[in-house]
């Protein structure tokens, strides 16, 4: 993903955060097509850093698998709190934390 990609992104779950924190009717609907752009950005932020390890940077990969753990029991429990919470305390970290490394390469 591309930092634009990146940042459309961050505003979805920045909607989708705030309906679910109202517990909104069919917010679920709106997780459901937000899923893949998910999926993919967890996927390229733990390439990201197993290839950073690989050039004998360290970057938090157990951290970012854990985020993934926890997203997924939230989705697949239907875990509107942890939901929220783990959007809210950790997705959106990766996500600003995986814009910061896209900013700093291109430069």
């Amino acid at each position: 993903m591309d930092i634009e990609e990146l940042k459309e992104l961050r505003t979805k779950i920045e909607n989708i955060l705030v309906g679910l924190r109202q517990n909104r009717d069919r917010i679920m609907n709106q997780v459901n097509e937000v899923i893949p752009e998910i999926s993919l950005f967890l996927n390229d932020v733990l390439n990201e850093c197993v290839e950073q390890k690989d050039n004998n940077k360290n970057l938090p990969i157990d951290i970012l698998i854990q985020q993934v753990k926890n997203w997924n029991e939230s989705y697949i429990y239907k875990d509107i709190v942890m939901m929220a919470d783990t959007i809210q305390y950790e997705l959106m970290e990766a996500i600003e934390f995986y814009i910061q490394i896209k900013e700093n390469s291109v430069v």
